[in-house]
């Protein structure tokens, strides 16, 4: 399992895994909704709330403590802008 990233001032959170049937590649994707913290792969849903995923048990788990994860700006209603870090994320693809 691996995660790949869409966007660029707002950024979203997939988990992927790819699998062969054959000489078919099937991806299931997992959409785990918008990134909060890209460096301690914190990802936020409304019906989920503010969390974290463990590809290697694909178990969903609560983020640090609250007052690592960014807020959202009251004015503009959008999230801090989440460059692209030089850590690796918990799940990465494999080499």
């Amino acid at each position: 399992m691996h995660m790949a990233y869409k966007g660029e001032e707002k950024q979203y959170a997939y988990a992927k895994e790819s699998k062969r049937e054959g000489s078919k590649v099937l991806t299931p994707t997992i959409y785990l909704g918008k990134v909060a913290d890209r460096e301690l792969g914190v990802f936020y849903k409304p019906e989920r709330g503010f969390f974290t995923l463990d590809c290697e048990t694909r178990q969903y788990g609560p983020p640090r403590p609250a007052s690592s994860i960014p807020r959202i700006p009251a004015k503009t209603g959008r999230w801090p802008s989440a460059a692209p870090s030089s850590s690796t994320p918990s799940c990465t693809r494999p080499a």
